[in-house]
């Protein structure tokens, strides 16, 4: 006789209501609270920075992996935006094991590739590296839009590099007038009732023309302006990460290859990217901790939408502000 016929039925139902608490804590854990709203969002999306393939066998491969499955597994996003740095050494085969790692992992239809410095370390010339760049992406140009759900998806990029960097380690990007003028245009001509999405892998303080390419963003405070370039793990407590102190959103990536922490001490098993959602009021953003497979509180926010809804009261401001929402977990399931 089997020792379970001794054991009690209302123990048998205690057991498998104790399994059944703890599966659903561990998938609450680890789930999306993206539906938690009464309505659904209108579009969700994930960017991550920094990929770094390496043909020549790198950890960093593990995280790409591990980031495409993570991001699938909680959200089935509409698009992936790759925010720079592809590649380690921006080689033929660096991108042959990228696309590898997209070919064996699940991804969204939707792959939006921008340029990073990263790209131009094969230093075969800097029209060359471009051009390995563009054959990869699949198109002639480093900027380009793409219209998902009805919003604007702006991708710039440096179409050069300082002769100076470019000799020891290509970090600033150089946008041309032609960039500029395209982007102020495309900008102009976008629907003002909606964000749009802008991104470019350096910051602000690492571009040439930072300071023409800040005006055409104050110009246009629906936009929310995405870069990577710097790895800095989205725990750190630094108002650059996230600002809206020139009118428009400025929003820190992460990093997927490595992070560093708020002393630069290198963080090699780091491993952040972004969950973005797209309401009919407000935008959400929320760090992801891929390593540990886990929302980031203190880097997840939202960003009212003026145009479609109403301004925050007392607000006497000329631009959207930034309203934290911490922690998630306080917040999953109710609505806002």
């Amino acid at each position: 006789m089997s020792i379970t016929t001794f054991i009690p039925d209302w123990v048998r139902r205690c057991a498998v209501i104790l399994i059944g608490v703890l599966a659903a804590t561990t998938v609450a854990a680890n789930a999306s609270p993206a539906p938690a709203r009464a309505d659904s969002p209108h579009l969700v999306f994930h960017v991550l920075g920094d990929l770094h393939a390496n043909a020549n066998g790198s950890p960093y491969n593990d995280h790409i992996r591990a980031a495409l499955r993570d991001l699938n597994s909680v959200y089935p996003a509409a698009a992936l935006v790759i925010n720079g740095d592809l590649t380690d050494h921006g080689t033929a085969a660096d991108y042959r094991v990228l696309n590898d790692l997209f070919a064996n992992n699940p991804t969204p239809a939707t792959i939006l590739k921008g340029i990073g410095n990263h790209e131009y370390f094969a230093k075969s010339g800097v029209a060359n590296d471009k051009q390995r760049f563009l054959d990869q992406a699949g198109r002639s140009s480093v900027y380009t839009q793409s219209v998902i759900g009805g919003y604007q998806f702006i991708l710039l990029g440096g179409e050069d590099v300082p002769p100076a960097e470019y000799a020891k380690s290509p970090w600033t990007a150089i946008l041309s007038d032609a960039q500029l003028d395209w982007l102020a245009s495309t900008l102009a001509g976008g629907d003002a009732s909606r964000p749009a999405f802008v991104f470019l892998h350096q910051p602000l303080e690492n571009v040439a023309q930072r300071d023409r390419l800040r005006e055409i963003l104050r110009a246009n405070p629906r936009t929310l302006f995405f870069w990577s370039h710097w790895h800095t793990s989205l725990r750190v407590n630094d108002s650059r990460l996230l600002t809206d102190a020139d009118r428009f959103v400025s929003v820190h990536t992460g990093a997927v290859a490595y992070l560093w922490d708020a002393n630069h001490v290198k963080l090699p098993d780091g491993n952040h990217g972004l969950q973005v959602e797209v309401y009919s009021d407000m935008v959400v953003v929320r760090g992801r901790d891929i390593a540990s497979r886990q929302w980031i509180p203190e880097f997840s926010f939202r960003v009212p939408n003026w145009v479609q809804g109403a301004k925050p009261s007392g607000y006497s401001g000329t631009h959207r502000p930034i309203r934290k929402i911490s922690p998630i977990a306080t917040r999953y399931g109710k609505t806002w």
